[in-house]
């Protein structure tokens, strides 16, 4: 099946789509629509969402840069833009607006494998609310990454200024206020997050 998100607005021609398309076709499909953000989920519908806004594609861009900053310091694995597809234990295909990998995990990918969906769970990664976002399926897809060997999860809600913490332990907190920085733990070692910075779009 194929669900379209959030668009009431827009027109898209949608290229090459088929019911039941196998790993390689679904592949294939994304690259023909290289336009649109696309996810697959473990019923294996395809899922088509909303561009960003612009507040919304700052912020999680400032929140990869950072973790892009930390990685090149620390030098403990390998961060990707939000663009990149993740296949995970239950056969989702699923992006994250910022993600992180440790180097223990990235060298289990064979080099020739590198084209294709990564098939090993990010250590860290984090969403950002939007305003056409289902926030009850939002943070379904936050347990879904939980418990498919993420571990550690920010849910960034910059129009509550809210932030969900998820981790590997099963627990859930909630920051309340974008004055608070918010730390890498032991998943992101020494890597902390100030808030208030991601809501100064210039």
């Amino acid at each position: 099946m194929l669900i379209i998100e959030g668009m009431n607005h827009f027109e898209y021609q949608i290229r090459k789509y088929k019911d039941d398309m196998t790993d390689e076709e679904f592949l294939e499909f994304c690259g023909a629509n290289d336009n649109m953000l696309i996810e697959r989920d473990k019923d294996r519908n395809i899922i088509i969402r909303p561009l960003l806004v612009a507040p919304v594609a700052w912020l999680q861009d400032e929140l990869g840069m950072e973790i892009w900053s930390w990685e090149k310091k620390h030098n403990m694995g390998i961060s990707f833009s939000s663009n990149v597809g993740f296949e995970l234990k239950n056969t989702a295909i699923r992006m994250a607006g910022a993600n992180w990998i440790s180097t223990e995990r990235w060298r289990t990918v064979p080099r020739e494998d590198y084209d294709k969906f990564i098939y090993v769970p990010p250590d860290f990664i984090a969403e950002v609310v939007t305003p056409t976002s289902n926030l009850k399926k939002l943070k379904e897809k936050m347990l879904e990454w939980m418990g498919n060997g993420v571990r550690l999860a920010w849910l960034v809600n910059p129009y509550e200024k809210t932030t969900h913490i998820y981790r590997e332990d099963s627990s859930v907190d909630l920051v309340e206020g974008f004055d608070k920085t918010l730390s890498g733990e032991h998943v992101l070692p020494g890597f902390e997050l100030e808030l208030a910075p991601l809501l100064e779009l210039p």
